[in-house]
């Protein structure tokens, strides 16, 4: 038997109301679950109400939190890691010498049909 999207979520949704209940020992994430998502059971149309609001809202907490982690990421790995690069000096690309006005590496090769038949 396969299950609707609506129906799934109902069930996380109970799910995760009940296990609040009990790891708060109170009985209103009860009272929340039987008023609201019992009925939509029944009713198929409260139900994709209900399965919308919550994409909705699953929309938008991962908006927020993509750009949580992006910004300790950023901030908080890479700066670091940045900062401490530029510390010691050990840079993994080319300094710019004073002298020359690009960076560009003129090999002098002059190309063969071997170095286009396997460039792997």
């Amino acid at each position: 038997m396969k299950l609707k999207k609506e129906t799934i979520s109902l069930i996380v949704i109970v799910a995760g109301f009940l296990i609040l209940s009990f790891l708060l020992k109170n009985y209103w994430p009860v009272a929340i679950v039987t008023g609201i998502c019992l009925p939509a059971f029944f009713i198929p149309s409260w139900a994709v109400l209900i399965h919308r609001a919550w994409m909705g809202l699953a929309k938008i907490l991962g908006w927020i939190n993509s750009r949580i982690i992006l910004f300790i990421v950023f901030f908080f790995i890479l700066t670091p890691i940045a900062f401490f690069a530029r510390m010691s000096g050990k840079l993994s690309f080319k300094k710019r010498n004073k002298n020359n006005e690009t960076l560009f590496i003129n090999r002098g090769h002059l190309y063969v049909k071997t170095d286009l038949e396997n460039p792997w």
